[in-house]
């Protein structure tokens, strides 16, 4: 799994070390994000307003992430 997060301006600091140790000690082992975390500033989405997962994971792909 690979997250995309959209900070809340009150959370600005949060670093990726944080969100997936975050991950680690709340969530089952399978869920771990072991594919990677990337910040962005809106998520993309279709037409119908919901979020476009391909658009998403040409962002991993584009950063060279591990999310396949």
């Amino acid at each position: 799994p690979c997250a995309a997060v959209v900070l809340k301006p009150s959370c600005a600091n949060v670093t990726k070390e944080e969100l997936i140790n975050y991950v680690v000690e709340k969530i089952d082992d399978r869920h771990k994000l072991r594919g990677g975390v990337i910040f962005t500033d809106k998520m993309p989405l279709s037409v119908t307003g919901k979020i476009d997962k391909k658009a998403v994971k040409a962002m991993f792909l584009k950063n060279n992430t591990t999310c396949k």
